[in-house]
Parts: C-alpha cells; structure tokens; sequence
C-alpha cells in the first residue's frame, strides 16, 4: 500500500500545473494578415507550427513531470502496510533502549570503545522521541539495571543518566536483557512499543540467547563490530602439586588463548606478585589455540599475598588480566595425641629444638582428648588411636568437615585390634582394615614401592628421589573412596588421603615406633611428617583462583570470633561494610553480586582477616562476530549504526521510500527537457 510520510505536503503537488497555467497565460494570440499569392509559403507554414507544437506540448509535458516528481518526492511516499506508531511516528510510542555494558564493548572503535558509540546511539534515539513518548534505558551485561525505575518523558534527564555510566567486568546475557525489557514495557498502556538493543556484534552474545516477540512490539539491534577482531585471553592459572611456603620458589601454570584465527607472535605473558613482577615468558600463539606456560614467583613472608598474570595488549584490554589470591600460614596449631612415646619422633620432627615459630604445638593422651576443643588447631595428629568415645569421634568428623586436617598413624594396638582400628577409620571414609603384616624381628623387611610426586607433599623429592627407609611391620588397608600417593614395594598403601566436607585426612601404614622401622630416623621422616601437617591446613595455606565477576561469594574467615561490621575494600578503591555470621562456630560473610575484577579485602580495623579475588569470564573473550544467516533465525529489524537511524527506523515502519527514485525521474525528465530545447534550437 502507498503512504506518505509528508502527507501534509500532497496539496502542494498542484503546482505541478505551474508549467501549463503559465503556458496558456502566456500563449500569444495570431493575428491573420493577408498578403499576395503566398500559398506556398502558408503550406510550409502550416507544416512549421505543426511541428513546433508538437515540441511545445513536448516540452510542457516534460516539465510538468519533473516538477511533479520533485514535489511528490518531498512527500516521501512509501509502499508498506501504514503503520502510524512508533519512534518518529504520530502515535505515543512507549520505547526501551538497552545498553550492552559487558567488558567486551570495551574492544577499540576508531579512537574509542564500543560501548561510548552505543551510548551516542541511545542519544540520537531519544532525540527521536516526540511529545507523548516515553522511554525506559538499561544497562545490562549478564544483570540489566534500568536508569529509571519506570518509562519516563524526561528524555534529557535520562541522556545525562547515561553519561555516567561505564563499562562492567561482566559477560552478555541478550534474552534476559529482552526479557526484562519487554516485562518494563507491559504495563505502560500505550499500543506502540519498540525495544533498541546496541550491543556489540560478537556472536558469543546472540548464539545463547532465545526470546519471543509480543504482538505489540518492535525489536531493533545495532551492532558495533571493532576495527580489529584480535584478541587474547588469560583463561586459567593453576597452581602445581606443592606447598606454599614463604622464601621459596613457586610456580604457576598459565593458560594464554588466542581468540583469532591466524597467529600471533611476541606475545609477552607475565606474573606479578604482591605489585611486583617476578617472571616472564614470550611465546607464539597458533591460530585458536591455547597455550600454557610455566612462571614463578617467591615471597618472603607468611600473610595474605595477591598477584596477577597478564598478557601483552590487544584489542580488548580487560582479560588481558587474571588475579589470584594465597596465604601462606604464618603459625599452624597442631594437637598431638598419644603415647608419650609415640609422639616423641613427630614433636622432634614438627619442634626439633623444643619449641618451633612455625609449628604450635600441644601434646594429650587418649584418655584427655575428650577435653579438647578441637576448633582450637589446624590438625590433629592420632598415633595409635584407641578407645575414643563416640563424643570424640563426633566432634572430630566435625572438625575435619570445617576445614581442618588429621592425620592417623598406626601403632601396636591397631595391629592388635585391627577390627576396632577400622572401626575408627570407618569414621571418616570406606576403609578396610585388613590387619599387621610382618613382625619386629627385623627378619621380614619392606621398602618404598611406587611414589606419586605429583602430590604436594612428595613433590619436594620429585628430583632427588624418596630418601630409603626399612619397614619390619606395617598395617594392611585398602582405601574405597580416597587417593593412594605412596606405596610399599609390595603394592600396598604407606600414604593415603580422603576428603569429608571441607578437610582431609592422611592416613599412615607405617607407625612411628622404631619396632616397626627405621621409618623415624631415616631422611624422609622430619620433611614427611612437617609437609603432611602443612597440606592438612589447607584451610589456612591456600592459592585462590577466585570467582567469575557477577557471582554470588562465601568466604569462611579464619581464627576470627570477634563482633561488629567487617570492611570489605573494593578494587581500586571504595568498598563496603559486611557484619559476619557465625556458622558452625566460624565466622562467614556473603556478597550477593561480585561486580568488578580485582583484588578484594577484608578488614577489621587495621588488621587483614581475608583476600579474595575476583575474575573476567574467559569464555566472553571470543570476539567472533555473528554472521548474517544467523541474524535470520532472531525475530529483529537489523540496522545499521553508521547509516541515518531516524530514516532506518522510518523505513521499518512504513517499508521503501520512493523519494529518492521520485528525483531521479524529476533529473531524467529535466535533462530529456534540456535535450529537446537544444536540439530544437539548433533546428531553428
């Protein structure tokens, strides 16, 4: 169906008539004055006019469709159903603009990011608007936050609003962006509604997202792509099989990815720990590919310790970074349990001048234990465990389900009483107690069987070997549900660890008593039992990797039991006041929506009680822009950001103008006009 847009402007198409209304005004009357015999000259006369009235009707018809065409096009008609609603129409028009925040519209635009062209955008859209109109912006990433709690017709308000607002660390999440869009929009009684997503064009962004159009709404994109689609991330670091220890070397597996499909050259990755750099390392990324690479770093002291990897620049500079958080325990508190002399071997390993900076240590029997306050220690050492009451027991599975560690050797009565020994165990994990394997004699003998250097606490031999220790006796047991890190050459298990809830347990088939071995005075049993003791406080020796920007984080904060607000201080600055709660005996705190990548602090007043971190989802890294068959498959009107918006919008509502084929017949017809009147001068 054929509209106008400029309907206002039809009556003017009747001087269009202009060229014949001047052509009969103007048209000379013929006076008839008779001469001798010219009958001759009449004819050719007659033959004269005839053909210059021919050319005159010629040249009128010619200006008459040009100045026709010229008036019609300022009309600006156009061939679609009439729709008289929307952004530029005359109908109220109820619109939602929604503003794609997410860390990749930070990738470089001409002279700028994406999201300040999107931002641009929005302006001219709203300078759209009409009286009547009303509009809703929104900011979203994977969360989307409206500058105005309603539709509002305060449209410089909401374009100052929207100067303030900047870039997030957070991925895209389009369908919940639409769908909060069109649930701001329902209740606004207006029968014109139009949604506006800017967003940038890469096809991680649309290929999650799935949304249904009402009836009464328009949905448009405008999509920015970069300059350069060249992009690498920092998408993992991993920490090895070692302990953190202060004043020693540690290293860190660093996975690069290259975003691109060609590749890239002299990319430098570096580890920055506590502000300073301490390793490097160029490397050459294939096209796609993800390479991992190995640097170290060291500190010189126990505390809470902070760091980062990070990656030469490109064309998206926010996960060019990746943070990661560890502690290293200045003091871990260890309770001994047993026989005096069984625990003489591990206090002189853990103490061995009496008294350790490192290692706090106290001493029970078995028969003491069920006055403990278990809560008090990072791990609990039992050597030769017998008769502990189901209240012990109880309390110990509480303690290692909290975060701390135990650690079980086996003694003469476990040899004795493997039932009863097992029963204990069984405490903790599925584990069969089998029973002693060879005697004290010395006749029998056993040494090392296959060794897993990959676990932390053997890692330190990985290079020079296991030092040789000799075995008379040690306990038979199969481990169901744990991991089995040393062995005995006859394959059965010397070291083995289980989880239950937050801690682990280490258990021993060899005992402390030299009876046993010489187990306790060999070379491997002081590092042994302190790198054991170290693992089990994993609670307080931890590297963090952190949590992914927009999620949800508790943080449990050790050795604390005091009361009032705790500060959390933000990336960057700023921050906010928590008041912990105490769960289980341990203090916690929560933090609904992590918000920005970075390091976060926890203090109170001068003292640090926690660090964390928080990263860029790597996944959101991939700048791979949406092809145009994939366009096809969402119910949208795609524009164009570097086109007229007002004009792409109109043509939406009311389908192709003709004004522009309406001129160019008006100069067609102009220059056939041009053509006739030379040609007919120069017959004159």
């Amino acid at each position: 169906m054929l509209t106008f847009l400029n309907s206002y402007l039809l009556p003017a198409l009747s001087l269009a008539a202009l060229p014949i209304l001047i052509h009969l005004l103007t048209r000379h009357k013929i006076r008839e004055q008779e001469f001798s015999d010219i009958r001759f000259l009449a004819e050719i006369h007659k033959k004269r006019m005839r053909r210059m009235k021919l050319r005159q009707w010629l040249l009128l018809i010619l200006r008459t469709l040009a100045l026709f065409f010229v008036i019609s096009a300022f009309t600006r008609p156009a061939i679609r159903g009439v729709q008289f609603g929307g952004v530029g129409g005359h109908e109220q028009t109820a619109v939602a603009i929604l503003l794609d925040n997410s860390f990749s519209t930070g990738a470089i635009k001409g002279n700028t990011n994406i999201f300040t062209y999107e931002k641009a955008i929005a302006n001219k859209i709203l300078a759209l608007l009409e009286e009547g109109d009303v509009a809703s912006v929104g900011i979203f990433n994977e969360d989307t936050r409206w500058l105005t709690p309603k539709p509002s017709r305060f449209f410089a308000n909401l374009s100052a609003i929207l100067d303030t607002i900047s870039l997030s660390d957070k991925g895209t999440n389009i369908s919940q962006a639409v769908e909060s869009a069109i649930k701001n929009l329902e209740n606004f009684p207006s029968l014109y509604k139009e949604i506006y997503i800017l967003t940038d064009n890469t096809a991680i962004g649309w290929r999650k997202s799935k949304f249904e159009t009402p009836d009464n709404t328009t949905i448009y994109a405008l999509t920015f792509s970069p300059d350069k689609i060249s992009n690498r991330t920092i998408t993992e670091i991993t920490f090895p099989p070692q302990l953190l220890e202060a004043k020693k070397l540690f290293e860190l597996s660093i996975g690069v990815k290259n975003n691109v499909g060609k590749s890239v050259q002299g990319v430098l990755v570096s580890l920055i720990v506590d502000g300073k750099k301490t390793s490097q390392s160029v490397l050459e990324l294939p096209a796609g590919a993800q390479i991992t690479t190995e640097l170290s770093g060291q500190v010189s002291s126990g505390g809470f310790h902070w760091g980062y990897a990070e990656c030469s620049e490109d064309n998206l500079p926010p996960d060019n970074r990746r943070y990661f958080t560890f502690r290293i325990p200045e003091k871990v508190e260890i309770l001994l349990v047993g026989k005096s002399d069984m625990r003489r071997f591990v206090k002189l390993a853990l103490a061995p001048e009496g008294k350790s900076k490192f290692f706090e240590l106290k001493e029970l029997t078995m028969t003491q234990l069920g006055q403990e306050y278990f809560e008090n220690f990072d791990v609990v050492v039992l050597l030769d465990p017998y008769n502990l009451t189901e209240s012990s027991l109880q309390r110990l599975r509480t303690f290692v389900s909290k975060g701390g560690g135990l650690f079980v050797f086996p003694g003469n009565y476990s040899a004795q009483n493997p039932g009863k020994y097992q029963n204990i165990l069984r405490e903790f994990g599925n584990i069969t107690v089998n029973g002693a394997i060879g005697d004290t004699s010395g006749i029998s003998q056993l040494l090392w069987g296959q060794k897993d250097f990959n676990h932390p606490v053997l890692s330190v031999f990985d290079e020079t070997g296991l030092p040789e220790a000799k075995f008379h006796k040690i306990i038979d047991f199969d481990i169901h549900d744990g991991r089995i890190f040393l062995w005995f050459e006859n394959d059965m298990p010397a070291l083995t660890e289980l989880a239950r809830g937050d801690g682990r347990i280490v258990i021993a088939g060899f005992s402390t008593d030299l009876h046993w071995g010489n187990l306790a005075i060999s070379g491997f049993f002081v590092p042994m039992v302190q790198r054991v003791c170290q693992y089990l406080a994993s609670d307080v020796a931890y590297f963090d990797e952190g949590v992914i920007v927009g999620r949800k984080i508790a943080r449990t904060i050790q050795d604390y039991s005091g009361a009032g607000k705790l500060r959390i201080i933000y990336p960057g600055g700023g921050g906010t006041y928590t008041i912990p709660r105490f769960v289980g005996g341990k203090a916690m705190f929560f933090m609904d929506n992590i918000h920005k990548a970075g390091i976060y602090t926890v203090v109170s007043g001068n003292d640090t009680l926690d660090m964390f971190c928080a990263n860029i989802n790597p996944a959101e890294g991939d700048l791979t822009p949406l092809e145009k068959d994939e366009r096809e498959k969402f119910d949208i009107y795609w524009l164009e950001p570097d086109k007229d918006i007002s004009e792409q919008i109109l043509s939406v509502h009311y389908g192709i103008e003709l004004w522009r084929t309406l001129l160019l017949l008006a100069l067609v017809f102009l220059a056939a006009e041009m053509i006739v009147e030379k040609n007919w001068k120069n017959s004159s």
